[in-house]
Formats: structure tokens, sequence, C-alpha cells
């Protein structure tokens, strides 16, 4: 499971908080608006799994131009 909350949003980049399994620890992920491209801006150790999940979903997010202010993604 993966916790996506919001945290900043203009017309450059979109930030977000990643939670690995409901943990209180998080990262932080940033997305480029113009170019689509996500980056790791505070890692998360030992979460690179969910890491990976985290930038392509913002990835996705900013494919359709839609960030909501949290998500919750879960896989089995």
């Amino acid at each position: 499971m993966l916790s996506l909350i919001l945290i900043k949003l203009n017309e450059e980049k979109a930030i977000y908080e990643f939670h690995p399994n409901a943990s209180a620890e998080y990262g932080i992920i940033e997305l480029d608006r113009k170019s689509n491209v996500a980056i790791v801006k505070e890692p998360l150790q030992g979460s690179e799994w969910h890491t990976v999940h985290a930038l392509n979903k913002l990835e996705e997010y900013g494919s359709l131009n839609s960030f909501p202010k949290e998500e919750r993604l879960y896989w089995y």
C-alpha cells in the first residue's frame, strides 16, 4: 500500500509526500509539469519499491492533468 499526499501544486510542479504502508515516515517526490518527469526530492531508505510506484503514479497524474489531494494505492 502507498499513500500519496499533495503538498504543493502550481503551473510548474506538483510535489507529493509518499507514505509506504500507512507509515508516518515519508519521502518527497516532484513532477516537472512541463516535461512530465518525476524525480525524488527526499528519498526514504528501504522503500525503493514504493518510490518507483509513487514516481510512476505522479507521471500518470501529469499525463491526465489531474492532481488529487490524496490517494491510496493498493496492489497484490
